[in-house]
């Protein structure tokens, strides 16, 4: 059975890993949220609780499904905080434009083949 104190952990580390990841500080992400910077940060600490509604308000702000912020609700989430380094290529690869994907890819699957190999 679901804790409630676990399933508010864990929302408020998916919030938090996702304004991350995205680039925002808690200041930007308030004002498109139409909240202020600190309930951001009371959310993503998990002091305060999040409403569906607004749940459902960040999902869409972030462009994924709400069941993003419920353990075992997306398969392919995780319970492990995103690594400081992998949300720093995240942030890099967000500033590249999109007509470069397939550049960016491929260099970085040689850089890992040659990695694979020690030669780097």
């Amino acid at each position: 059975m679901l804790n409630e104190a676990d399933v508010n952990e864990y929302i408020a580390r998916q919030l938090r890993a996702l304004r991350t990841t995205s680039g925002l500080s808690q200041t930007r992400l308030g004002r498109k949220m139409n909240m202020s910077p600190q309930q951001v940060q009371k959310y993503e600490w998990g002091i305060n609780r999040v409403s569906i509604v607004r749940l459902m308000q960040y999902a869409e702000a972030f462009d994924v499904p709400v069941t993003l912020f419920f353990p075992n609700g997306d398969k392919h989430s995780s319970y492990e905080p995103v690594p400081p380094l992998t949300i720093r290529f995240i942030r890099l690869i967000n500033k590249i434009d999109p007509k470069h994907y397939d550049q960016v890819y491929a260099a970085l699957k040689a850089i890992a083949r040659l990695s694979d190999r020690g030669g780097i």
